[in-house]
Order: C-alpha cells, then structure tokens, then sequence
C-alpha cells in the first residue's frame, strides 16, 4: 500500500542557493588555479552574492502576473488600454446569413419573438418579416420598425440594402396542457412560465442563457460568441428553429418537463376550432405566425395540479409575471450578461515602483563602496582609487538591473503607447490577428501622422468584423464609412489632406429610384483615391494601396473602378459626395438621381 507523504524541500533548492552554487561552479571552471579561495570572507564571493541577491529580488519582481504590470496605481484593470479585447470584440462576426440577422434581432430588440428573413437578390435588399408576443401594442410596434431599421443600416453590408419591415400574420391558438407541479413551488410563478415557454415555442424557439452558466458548462469564448455581437443575453442557438420549419410538439413538451418545479406533462396539445394539434404544426408561409391566447382573455386551458388536484393561481399576479417574464429573462441585472463581460476579466493589483538599490549599499563598510563609504582612518590615496575602481566595476551590474526595471515600470505605458510603442508588442499583435502594419517601405510617407501604427492597432479586433461592412445610410456624418474605407486609411496612416479614400457602391445608385439594379452593378463597388502628386508619382505606394484593396475585398464584390486623383479635386468630389450621402440618409428620391449621375462622373473620367 502506497503512503502519501510530504516531500519538504531543501533550503539549497531557492532560487538565490541555486544561482550561488552555479556561479561559484562556473567561476572554478573560468578561474582554474588563480582564484583558490571560495570562502565567505573572499571579496570576490562577497560581490558574487551581492550580485546573485539583486539577481534574485529581479526575478521575484518579474514574476507578478502581467496584468498587475499593466495596471495603473489606484486603478482597475482595464485590458483594452493595453490593446487586449474582450471575446466579444475578438469573435463576433458582422451579420451576413438570415440565421445572423435573426440573432442579432431578436437578441437585441426587445419584444421581438422571432424575426423571418427574406432575401431579394434582385434588388439586394432584405425584408423582415417580425414576430412579436400578443400583447405587444401598436405604438410599440412602430418602435420596434425603427429600432431594426437602425440596427440594419449599423450592420448593413455592401451592395445591400433594407427592403420592408413588417409583422407577421398572426394564428391564435388555444393552449391545453395539464401539468404537475411539486409542492414547494410557485404556481404563478410555474404558470406563467409554461405560458411564456408556449409561446416563445410558437416563434423561434429561442432559449437566452447567460454567459456565466455557458463559461460552466465547459464551453469556449468563440463557440458562444459565434456569429453576429448579441447585445444582452446570449442565444442558445440550438434553440432556434428553422424558419417556415414544422413545428414538433414533443419539443414543448421536453422543454416543458426540464423546467425546475414540474414534477410531469400529463397532457399537451394546440387547438383552432375544432381542430386539435398533438403532434405538429405547419405555417402557411412565413408571412404568418402562431400564438397563444393571452393569458386573461379568454377560457384558461392549462390547469396546475398537485396530487392530482387542481391549483389556484392569482389571475392577475400570472399576467404580471408573463408580461414581465421575457425582460427578465433577456436583460439579467447581475453580472453574467453579454454587456457585462468584465466579470470573468483577471484583477490586476498594481505593485508599486520597482526603484534599484545600488549592488553596492549591500556590501561591507569596509570596502567603502555603500552609501556610508569608508572610514576616515582606512583612507588613502591608494585605498581611494581601489574603492573608485569596484564602484565603476559595480555599476556596470547596476545598470544592467535598472534597465531591467525600467522595462517592468513602463511595459503598460509602452503596451498603450503613452510612451515610445513597444514594436515587439506591436509585431506580436500583428501576428495575432493576421495582419501587417510595419509598413518599413512607406515609413516615409506614414511618418506624416504620429502613432500612426498605435492608431491602427487599437481597431485590430474589429478589421476582420467589418470587412464586409458598408456605411451607415441612416448617417451622413464623414465618420460613417465602409469598414473597408476604415481600414485602409488606418493602415496607410497618412493624413487626410496628403491621402484619401472613398468606395463607392454601384447599388446605391439606384436607391430610392423606381429603376431596377442592372445586373453588372449588382455587388459592384469602385475605389477613388484622392492623394498628392508625389504620392501619385510613387508607383510603389499606388502599388500598394491597390493591392490591399484588392486582397481586402470580399470575394462576391466585384471592384469596378480604381480612380488616382490629384488632391486638389478633394474639395469638388467631397462637395457632392456630402450632398449624396445627405439624400440617402433622408431615404427621400428628390436629387438622388442626378447626384448619384455626379458619382458616375467620378468613377468613369480621371483627370
């Protein structure tokens, strides 16, 4: 039978004895018969264990954990200033799939039971067909248009567009069920959560989990945030039904019998009329939904039963609950929501100033190198020069040391750039997210705009999100742009008024107007470049700016154009590009034909 025992550990095995014990082995080595004497009292072995002591207190200074480096005194933790992004920022992708914007919807906008996409490829747009819960009121109902419409057009991609918004028809059904519930539970409570279950069943199927109970389950950041940025709770997309899909019945009633305080489903079924529902239910189409009587208006067909007897519940305490009950589920307060990710964030606790004590303050008196020096009585002229020479000697460890310090107190001010950017951090996040921003061959002309790499790396994590993205029509602002136009003005980091940028979208052309799109200007997006003459007359430069254009583009947008203009034309373009952006932002069609006429312009005659 194996005994367990505890194994104690040798004084010898610190890291100080081990660095001892090495260095005077490798002295022996070096020194052969010139150096004899190891002993304590030798001046050599004393400077040695001064030098391995600074050596070990580095080594303990330099085994905190990296965020207590990177956290500012009197402060949190706060990743982002150190260029590190949340799994949010990291693996969430732009919505470019109906299962997409069907998460990204239902996820955001509250009331919404599920929304059905349809794609129009002949006109690039895409039409919502909205569920929303039968009590939901007209008012809200507008509200809820605007908010999707808000949210598209910040998710929207190129070439694409938003069609109709729209509510679905809805089928009301009865809900039968008698179930069994134990004795300790809440009756309002269960019923107004079978209620809820029923009908959320009817739309998407969606279930909302928080990120705490998915981080405990065992599942890894980018499984939960795969797909498009989920503004609250996250989706357990298992649960979403196919859209126009059957309906299976035995899902409700295994979904049913899962939630706590349900001891068994006795029965289950829909009914419209006469007919019964048991086993499935097919929608007509997706224009239409079903859902439940509203609990109150009308005959309750679901009864709670313990023991075989009926329940009774509080009428109006149940519909509280039920109406309540999708908000409480889809904003949790605590702190395991999508919007209060910092929760799993590491502390970091600042250490302090790491300040060098000279090697030296830690030797004898006698051999007048510390912050005392040397008695009177032990000096002379000959003594002076000795001590002189071990002090140079010693500050050459000295700053060794400092510098190693040094790193230590401003790693988090290089990793931010508040002072001189850490290439080697700036490399390594490079190499993280695929990119390459040490643009050595253009540093003549980046070196226009300061930090330019710094400024490019603190949108790393969203370059790869919003590939695709096209700006926001609802914002005619300059700073509404595609993420295309984004990126590579951060990657080229040279001012606006030396180098600019603009995508045009072929589409866009057609907006608002009765005119159908041609087919050849369907996905279609041309490049103009506004740059200075010596930029222009540097093929290399030009050269390049193409070819990240052309190796950033999606694969299904075909680039039409790829305009060089003087920047003395900047003002003119900007003029009537502002004024287009302007009429598509209003979403009216007075002038938009004859601005989106000046565009062509553009694009088609190069000076």
């Amino acid at each position: 039978m194996e005994h367990t025992s505890i194994e104690r550990k040798d004084a010898g095995e610190s890291f100080y004895e081990k660095l001892q014990k090495d260095s005077v082995s490798l002295l022996q080595k070096l020194s052969g018969d010139v150096w004899t004497d190891y002993n304590l009292h030798d001046p050599g072995v004393t400077i040695l264990e001064q030098l391995n002591y600074a050596l070990w207190e580095l080594d303990y200074r330099m085994r905190f954990n990296l965020q207590d480096y990177l956290t500012p005194p009197n402060e949190q933790f706060d990743p982002s200033k150190s260029l590190l992004f949340s799994p949010v920022d990291v693996f969430a992708v732009s919505p470019v799939t109906p299962t997409d914007y069907r998460l990204l919807i239902v996820s955001s906008v509250d009331d919404v039971a599920d929304v059905k996409v349809l794609v129009n490829r002949e006109t690039c747009t895409y039409d919502f067909v909205v569920d929303v819960f039968s009590d939901t009121s007209d008012q809200r109902k507008q509200l809820i248009i605007d908010d999707i419409v808000k949210l598209f057009h910040q998710h929207r991609n190129l070439c694409e567009n938003l069609g109709n918004v729209t509510f679905s028809s809805q089928i009301i059904l009865d809900f039968h069920a008698d179930v069994e519930i134990a004795l300790d539970s809440n009756p309002e409570q269960m019923l107004a959560q079978i209620y809820y279950s029923a009908q959320s069943f009817l739309n998407s199927g969606v279930t909302f989990v928080s990120l705490r109970s998915q981080k405990e389950e065992g599942h890894t950041y980018d499984e939960m945030f795969d797909g498009p940025e989920q503004k609250k709770m996250l989706i357990e997309q298992d649960t979403l039904s196919e859209q126009g899909d059957v309906l299976s019945i035995s899902d409700l009633y295994n979904r049913l019998s899962k939630v706590e305080g349900v001891s068994s489903v006795i029965s289950l079924y829909f009914q419209k009329g006469n007919l019964r529902f048991v086993n499935k239910l097919r929608l007509p189409d997706l224009y239409h939904s079903y859902s439940i009587v509203a609990f109150g208006a009308g005959d309750l067909h679901v009864r709670l039963l313990r023991n075989g007897k009926t329940v009774d519940v509080s009428t109006q305490e149940v519909k509280r609950l039920i109406q309540n009950y999708r908000y409480t589920e889809q904003t949790s307060s605590d702190s395991s929501s999508v919007d209060n990710i910092k929760w799993n964030f590491p502390e970091g606790n600042n250490p302090g100033i790491f300040a060098h004590e000279p090697v030296g303050n830690g030797m004898p008196d006698c051999y007048g190198v510390n912050e005392r020096g040397i008695a009177p009585s032990y000096t002379s002229t000959e003594r002076d020069l000795q001590i002189a020479q071990l002090k140079t000697y010693m500050s050459w460890f000295d700053s060794i040391f400092e510098s190693g310090l040094l790193e230590l107190n401003t790693i988090g001010d290089r990793m931010n750039g508040k002072v001189d950017f850490n290439e080697s951090w700036a490399d390594m996040l490079d190499g993280i997210y695929g990119e390459h921003s040490s643009l050595s061959h253009l540093d003549r002309h980046c070196m226009e705009k300061k930090n330019a790499r710094l400024d490019f790396l603190q949108n790393v994590s969203s370059y790869a999100k919003n590939r695709g993205m096209g700006m926001n029509l609802l914002d005619s602002s300059p700073g509404s742009v595609s993420g295309l136009e984004f990126y590579l003005k951060q990657l080229i980091g040279i001012k606006e008024d030396c180098f600019n940028f603009f995508l045009i979208e072929h589409p866009l052309f057609y907006y608002g107007a009765s005119t159908e799109i041609p087919e050849e200007e369907k996905m279609t997006v041309s490049a103009l470049f506004f740059v200075e003459e010596r930029l222009q007359n540097d093929t290399q430069f030009c050269d390049f700016c193409s070819l990240m254009l052309k190796k950033r583009i999606p694969a299904h947008i075909t680039l039409a154009h790829v305009c060089w203009w003087p920047i003395s034309n900047l003002e003119s373009f900007q003029t009537d590009y502002n004024f287009w952006k302007y009429i598509l932002s209003t979403q009216k069609k007075l002038g938009g034909a004859q601005l989106a006429g000046k565009m062509k312009k553009w694009i088609s005659s190069v000076e």
